[in-house]
């Protein structure tokens, strides 16, 4: 089909252009997926064809608009299109995709990949007559080898880390061991950088793949575990923050998203890591001039190593804190302590470091007695303000401890794709049908009051370190105050929430479930309350970031 060889017969190490809108009418590839932040995983596979001479295009998915796409392909008559899921309960909308493209006769093989794909490639293939293929677990070299056979279906069995349909059959190829040196891929290609308030330009990056830890719900240990190869890999530290200082200069980047599973800081040599990787940041003179955020778990959190993280650059910190009761923590085999985490977080406060809570308030085998531990820890954390709170349910994702334990005791119900289950106490089942039916929107929603606190948060702890101006500590404070409001109500209405379903059984609740009516009615009239208050005080100190919140509301109403 005219493909450009390879260049070789592995990949390079090192820097990938800028990849923009190609002005080429042919592609070998195109690549699609979500691109709310850098697909890392879609951009790192890009890099390595486009170092072994293949042509690629990476195009944002837009769920529910396959037009976009299917002009892409019709530009570009690409002969491979991947597509990436990075969630499980976002492949419904993938499939969708792969059928519309072939209804308009796409003839291109279609291949998927991702953490649900990897771990159902089966059940991927039976579901999906669309697709062609699934590229199992890291993705790189075995995207590269099956464009380089795409001819040749005879050669697929030797393809390591495949799942594929062929005359009718699907056959799935023993899985390809992981990139041992990371330093060996080439960096990810980039589009151009996202932009953030203040003219400040993001970008995320990623400093290892992997995690050590077995926690049963949790798919990352299941995806990298699945493969011959070690449960997390480091890059090299003069490897990461040379791609930082090359983001830096070349595109303007001055806050840098690590999207690693786990930052690890914990064991010697893990700290020996970071603090070469600071050192690294001091040679190459981007402390001062860059910002960062990291993600790790709360028994990680070692004050002097993050304080020195601090004067490097750190402005947020996400924190798994994941329960927040002893029982539950021992139960999804969190190897972390209630203790740990109230530690943590007293670390962080006393640094002021930004500060985002993973937290699941419902899990399979959650009482009413462990939710009223969690929202007690919830209070104790976020009085202050220091942090909003984000309450969720665990998801009982393909691979996990947690999906097999379910699926065992018959309790796992729902389609392949968006699996759910009740819980053991049918009353927590009505409590959970209500605070989906209050929080929801202003949970998950890009307008909800969380996103747009969550937004207000960066901004400030950006403001503070990049502008340095005289009025970033009544910003923050003033902030505070509001998350501190916002946290007391939401808590408010759990806690009552809650006393209602357990002073009653299943027939008291939903006999006298119109009496939860007054209690929804009053935390809507408390949201809106906080947006105008929200809105008052960007006006004040973020106005930018005011006007951004306005467009986007305005686009959602047209």
């Amino acid at each position: 089909m005219g493909l450009r060889p390879g260049r070789g017969a592995g990949v390079v190490g090192g820097p990938a252009p800028l990849l923009t809108q190609m002005t080429s009418s042919h592609a070998d590839v195109l690549l699609v997926g979500y691109e709310l932040q850098d697909n890392l995983g879609l951009r790192s596979i890009a890099a390595t064809l486009i170092a072994n001479g293949y042509r690629v295009q990476v195009e944002p998915y837009a769920p529910g608009d396959p037009s976009r796409v299917l002009q892409a392909v019709q530009a570009t008559k690409p002969v491979l299109i991947g597509l990436s899921v990075i969630f499980q309960y976002t492949i419904d909308g993938l499939a969708e995709l792969a059928g519309a493209l072939r209804e308009a006769g796409c003839p291109s093989h279609i291949t998927m990949g991702g953490h649900f794909p990897s771990m159902r490639p089966r059940e991927v293939l039976e579901h999906i007559p669309a697709i062609d293929s699934v590229v199992c677990f890291e993705g790189e070299l075995t995207a590269l080898e099956l464009l380089r056979n795409i001819d040749r279906p005879e050669a697929w069995g030797r393809i390591k880390g495949l799942a594929y349909r062929r005359k009718g059959e699907i056959w799935l190829t023993p899985p390809r061991p992981l990139v041992a040196d990371l330093d060996d891929l080439p960096w990810p290609v980039r589009g151009q950088p996202r932009r953030l308030s203040r003219g400040v330009k993001a970008a995320s990056i990623a400093a290892s793949r992997g995690c050590w830890y077995d926690c049963s719900f949790c798919s990352v240990r299941q995806f990298y575990g699945s493969a011959p190869g070690s449960l997390r890999r480091s890059r090299s530290p003069t490897a990461v923050v040379d791609e930082m200082s090359e983001l830096h200069q070349r595109d303007g980047v001055r806050y840098f998203v690590f999207q690693d599973d786990d930052f690890a800081a914990k064991t010697p040599n893990q700290q020996a890591w970071v603090n070469g990787f600071l050192d690294e940041m001091a040679t190459q003179s981007l402390v001062g001039k860059v910002a960062w955020r990291m993600a790790c778990r709360a028994d990680e959190i070692v004050e002097p190593i993050l304080r020195r993280c601090q004067e490097h650059g750190l402005v947020l910190v996400y924190v798994g804190f994941d329960a927040g009761s002893e029982v539950e923590l021992q139960r999804i085999n969190k190897r972390a302590t209630l203790a740990q985490s109230l530690a943590a977080v007293e670390v962080l406060k006393r640094l002021g470091l930004a500060f985002e809570m993973g937290f699941m308030l419902f899990h399979p085998d959650s009482r009413l007695d462990t939710v009223r531990d969690s929202l007690g820890f919830l209070r104790s954390v976020a009085d202050d303000g220091s942090c909003f709170i984000l309450p969720s349910r665990m998801l009982p994702y393909a691979g996990t401890p947690i999906e097999r334990r379910l699926h065992r005791e018959g309790r796992l119900v729902g389609s392949w794709s968006r699996p759910h289950y009740a819980f053991l106490d049918p009353r927590l089942d009505w409590y959970y049908r209500f605070t989906e039916r209050v929080f929801r929107h202003e949970n998950t929603d890009v307008l909800g009051l969380v996103n747009r606190l969550r937004h207000a948060q960066l901004d400030r702890a950006l403001a503070a370190v990049l502008v340095g101006a005289p009025w970033v500590d009544a910003y923050g404070e003033a902030l505070a105050r509001l998350t501190a409001q916002v946290n007391a109500a939401k808590l408010f209405t759990l806690e009552r929430a809650l006393d209602f379903v357990a002073e009653r059984d299943e027939d008291g609740i939903a006999s006298h479930w119109h009496l939860l009516g007054h209690l929804a009615r009053r935390q809507g009239s408390v949201h809106t309350r906080q947006h105008r208050e929200l809105d008052a005080l960007l006006a004040e100190f973020a106005p930018e970031t005011l006007a951004t919140f306005k467009a986007a509301a305005r686009f959602a109403a047209a």
